[in-house]
């Protein structure tokens, strides 16, 4: 049996221009991110109701590992990764088990948001490189990331 993939132990990050790439790591990067994707994900696109909190904590916080960049010190972009069942993007295949026979070598990229005065540059690519990156370093074989159709167009906008 194949070992089991996890957090790479010497992921060290990124490095491009004055973007620092980075894993979060404690409670002050995990603050920033909740506000973030508050910002994105219930302000900006309303996919989420606003509870009037400020903070929106994604329903898999428990089990993400945050890829952040960080530019000249402050968090401006964001992906999450996680390799535990169950996979959101499970709820967009017609058989989503399809999905166990890519475990354990499974890595799910979601949760993408860059503050709107970074976007159109090289951003999304080196947060795709990253998450890339990690994903070897970690062991994983499989990437899988899903978007609704509607959000096309603001995707194509941003990049």
């Amino acid at each position: 049996m194949s070992e089991r993939p996890g957090e790479p132990k010497n992921w060290t990050g990124y490095q491009l221009h004055d973007y620092r790439f980075r894993l979060a790591t404690d409670e002050a990067d995990f603050a920033l991110i909740h506000r973030l994707v508050h910002q994105t994900f219930v302000v900006e696109i309303r996919q989420h109701a606003d509870d009037g909190t400020g903070i929106h904590v994604d329903k898999f916080h428990h089990k993400n590992r945050y890829l952040i960049a960080e530019y000249r010190g402050r968090i401006c972009a964001m992906i999450a990764v996680h390799d535990e069942a169950p996979f959101s993007v499970g709820d967009a295949l017609p058989n989503p088990e399809l999905l166990a026979k890519l475990s354990p070598h499974l890595l799910e990229v979601r949760l993408l948001l860059v503050e709107p005065h970074h976007r159109k540059r090289r951003l999304f690519g080196a947060l795709m490189w990253c998450v890339y990156n990690y994903a070897i370093t970690g062991g994983y074989r499989y990437l899988v990331i899903s978007g609704l159709d509607q959000r096309r167009k603001i995707g194509r906008a941003h990049v």
